[in-house]
């Protein structure tokens, strides 16, 4: 089998995480990894993925309960309403052509009070705000903030919109690339919030289902 692709294990997700979750569906789960890595430290007994690259379907499969084949925007998996307990979303958003109207479906398997977690690509960062302020660039490449597969861009604002609409109520909004040592946290709280926003590379967001 050919190299697949997203094996890593998302870890940057923890501090987002409910203690536990029966039930965790993850939409783009690539080759299974970060559903493997929530079975085995007992976060979840019961891991769903729905992947669109059928190599990385496969080798999900040997972490997961359960995957599904195909483009999320175009079947509805065979999951009972209401029985989801954690949703994951990371780095799908943006792939898709209505992310609005597919997540407001997607939220119809969460359970109330059940959680979905998104992380969201911030377009307002450095490297592309600054060329395209100062160079009038706006290159798009095989992968980074400028994906050729984004379809949709997001700030902070319109993400935590995007989770608001499909009934869910955001209690967290983290940002990567500002780093996690205790110094790099204890300098962050003296940027302003306009130059941090050039900064944060990505968003990590949990909501609630109401």
């Amino acid at each position: 089998m050919e190299e697949c692709y997203f094996r890593h294990v998302r870890s940057e997700i923890s501090p987002l995480l409910p203690e536990k979750s029966s039930v965790v569906l993850e939409v783009g789960c690539g080759a299974g990894q970060t559903l493997h890595w929530l079975k085995k430290t007992g976060i979840c007994s019961t891991a769903i993925g729905v992947e669109y690259d059928s190599c990385a379907a496969t080798a999900a499969q040997e972490h997961a309960d359960v995957v599904y084949v195909g483009d999320i925007e175009m079947f509805t998996p065979d999951i009972p309403e209401n029985s989801v307990d954690l949703l994951l979303c990371l780095d799908v958003l943006e792939h898709l052509r209505d992310p609005w109207s597919t997540l407001r479906r997607l939220s119809a398997y969460v359970r109330t009070n059940g959680a979905l977690i998104a992380s969201i690509p911030n377009v307002r960062h450095k490297s592309v705000v600054f060329p395209l302020l100062f160079s009038s660039r706006w290159d798009y490449a095989d992968a980074g903030h400028l994906d050729r597969g984004h379809l949709r861009f997001f700030v902070r604002e319109s993400a935590i919109a995007l989770l608001e609409q499909a009934g869910f109520a955001v209690n967290a909004v983290l940002g990567t690339g500002l780093g996690g040592s205790k110094l790099s946290r204890k300098v962050n709280t003296f940027i302003p919030e306009v130059i941090k926003g050039l900064l944060v590379k990505q968003f990590l967001l949990r909501g609630i289902k109401h």
